[in-house]
């Protein structure tokens, strides 16, 4: 099976670029041949996911020997953590099956500016390019009903497949005792829906019986929307008198980061939208109590493997702290039930899972097509086309013109006329659906009516002429 991967970047030092780059390892290790098409290729990508992925664009790839890779290909995958142009190409494809796979995407109001919130209702918005895939594929039931409720799509057709977390060499029996100066770790990058400040809360709390005790926060906080969370985590700390009980990181490399997991005592989450939250499940293969939050998709990733808290609820977040730290027979079922939990998200398991979701994948249902310029307008095919893209489209904003009444419009038009139109709406439907484009379609197409009437009147004029000179 010939297997294209779209995705907006491959990264070795977030979530989503290690499950990506997991993804392709399985499907090589099970014969496939597969590429993978980004628009970014880190230098911390691993080498031999690397070895096969090409970096493009939307408008890019159209235009080269990959995008004939493409259309060859048996299946086309869509890894979808935030919009990105590669994605519209699903639109184009009319022979392979087509799966979408959504990590989900945090809601614009926990962004600090306003640029970032725009990019993520965007975000949320495309999200229903999913109606150009036959089965999408989520990371938990929590993602799975997210993306059916911002695009509708048919929970029949949404599979859940989690993340793949390798099991750490460590073992329950090399796991050392509690620190005297208790060491709480928090792994994620410094976003606002990760609400670190309330972990520092949480901390001034627990220090009340345990003093010595540190958090220390791991996680990127170079980019501009983490530069706010960083300043707002440091001002909540000095309010409270613990600065040098908190640490922010940044990014730490995978060695420095297992590190950090055996040294830690128990590592904490008080994020308010998680997708699956692969940091839980490395901390329980490492044999490290979880306390977290109930919010987004933690507390099926955690299971009964975990203490879970309220979301929000910060005084509860600092007791189950202190349970988790102080009580030994709490601290060894955690550690045990962790164990046996991150066995579930194996690559022996995940894996498996997810090729035979692919080999039972049905044929692929034609979405009606995407009319081609060398091809005879196919009204029915556009048709279907267009009520299908309708759901990309804001909902205030639906106008199905390239749909029915374009139709309706073609059949009082002259042949000439219906050549001209056939032209402009198979443009429209192959490059980009969306209303700002259509209407400059419509605004193409009136001005090229007119111009071909002007014509037609002219060569009446002429006609008319030349008769009158014959006679």
């Amino acid at each position: 099976m010939q297997i294209a991967i779209f995705a907006i970047y491959l990264r070795g030092a977030d979530a989503v670029g290690r499950q990506l780059s997991m993804w392709v390892r399985v499907l090589l290790h099970a014969g496939y041949t597969v590429r993978l098409f980004v628009e970014e290729l880190a230098t911390s990508a691993p080498a031999d996911v690397a070895g096969c992925t090409t970096v493009t664009s939307g408008a890019q790839i159209l235009h080269s020997e990959a995008w004939q890779w493409v259309e060859q290909a048996d299946l086309v995958i869509c890894d979808y953590p935030a919009y990105f142009g590669l994605a519209e190409c699903l639109r184009l494809l009319t022979k392979a099956r087509v799966v979408f796979s959504y990590h989900g995407v945090t809601p614009p109001h926990f962004w600090p500016n306003r640029e970032g919130q725009l990019f993520l209702e965007k975000s949320r918005r495309r999200a229903a390019l999913v109606h150009f895939a036959d089965l999408a594929m989520t990371r938990s039931e929590f993602t799975r009903q997210e993306l059916h409720h911002l695009t509708g799509y048919p929970l029949a057709r949404i599979a859940v497949v989690p993340c793949i977390v390798p099991q750490a060499s460590a073992q329950a029996s090399t796991r050392r005792g509690l620190h005297a100066s208790p060491l709480i770790l928090s792994v994620g990058r410094l976003a606002a829906n990760k609400q670190p400040e309330l972990l520092v809360e949480a901390l001034a709390i627990l220090r009340i019986k345990l003093p010595d005790a540190r958090l220390i926060l791991v996680g990127d906080v170079r980019g501009p929307s983490h530069a706010p969370v960083l300043a707002v985590v440091r001002k909540r700390a000095m309010e409270l008198g613990i600065t040098d009980a908190v640490e922010c990181t940044g990014l730490v490399d995978d060695g420095l980061l297992d590190h950090l997991y055996q040294q830690a005592d128990i590592l904490v989450s008080a994020s308010a939208h998680e997708g699956f939250c692969v940091p839980v499940v490395e901390a329980m293969a490492q044999g490290l109590p979880v306390v977290a939050m109930a919010a987004g998709a933690i507390p099926e990733t955690v299971g009964d493997a975990g203490l879970l808290v309220p979301a929000g609820d910060v005084p509860a977040m600092a007791m189950a702290m202190e349970t988790a730290l102080c009580s030994d027979e709490q601290r060894r079922r955690l550690i045990t039930r962790g164990y046996g939990r991150a066995k579930r998200y194996e690559v022996e398991v995940v894996g498996p899972e997810l090729l035979e979701l692919l080999r039972e994948l049905p044929p692929a249902t034609r979405r009606g097509g995407v009319p081609r310029l060398s091809q005879m307008i196919n009204l029915a095919a556009l048709d279907a086309a267009a009520e299908t893209a309708a759901p990309v489209l804001p909902p205030a904003l639906r106008l199905l013109f390239i749909s029915k009444w374009a139709v309706k419009l073609r059949q009082w038009l002259t042949s000439d006329m219906q050549r001209r139109i056939d032209m402009l709406i198979q443009r429209q439907v192959a490059y980009n659906r969306l209303l700002a484009q259509a209407l400059a379609a419509v605004d193409e197409l009136s001005a090229e009516l007119s111009e071909a009437n002007a014509a037609d009147q002219s060569r009446e004029h002429d006609m008319r002429t030349q008769r009158y000179h014959d006679t």
